[in-house]
């Protein structure tokens, strides 16, 4: 971890407990918070939980509550903050499983009933005006998955329009005209920008 007050300047946090096998590789801020996520790097078990780190000033970080009861092989995708709570997707690393989990402080976490956990791979999350999507794909690519929430605790599918036809979505992330999702087929790469 490094801070910097002006983007120039930069000043290395100093190691702590709570880095401990872990991998970070997102990082957001939400008011006074900022969370980190990643994966944790394999212990020997290949058993261990993604790594979700909260700060309130970028210097201390405490590691959060394990999001998963049952020591898996996750990974923690970039976080996104809806303006109430965090959300975060999760990849099981040595599975199929496909999870999204939610929190209002960044410690305590909640898993998210979500029909897209058949989905191998995730696209990652995007919030448009109050609306959460969630993007994916299924074994084998070329088809889109959309998914939509208000708050990340419960999911309906999204039927996605035909232009989508034969794609596979890598990212999907929020700008001022709407979503982006970038695709890539066996056409090669190309973008889908819409509204929601």
């Amino acid at each position: 971890m490094w801070t910097s007050a002006d983007g120039t300047h930069w000043t290395r946090v100093p190691t702590q407990a709570s880095f401990a096998g872990a991998q970070m590789d997102h990082v957001i801020a939400a008011d006074s918070l900022v969370v980190a996520t990643g994966l944790d790097v394999p212990t020997g078990s290949g058993s261990v939980a993604p790594p979700i780190l909260r700060s309130t000033d970028g210097l201390t970080w405490t590691r959060a509550t394990a999001v998963s009861a049952t020591p898996l092989s996750l990974g923690a995708d970039a976080p996104i903050w809806t303006g109430s709570s965090f959300v975060v997707s999760g990849t099981e690393i040595l599975g199929d499983g496909r999870y999204i989990w939610t929190s209002i402080d960044g410690l305590s976490w909640s898993i998210a009933n979500v029909q897209g956990a058949s989905a191998p791979s995730l696209a990652g999350l995007a919030v448009a005006g109050s609306t959460i999507v969630l993007a994916g794909t299924p074994s084998g690519g070329d088809e889109v998955l959309l998914w939509e929430s208000s708050g990340g605790r419960s999911w309906e599918p999204i039927q996605p329009p035909a232009v989508m036809d034969g794609g596979a979505p890598m990212r999907i992330v929020a700008g001022s005209n709407g979503l982006l999702i970038l695709n890539s087929n066996t056409l090669g790469r190309t973008g889908w920008l819409g509204t929601r």
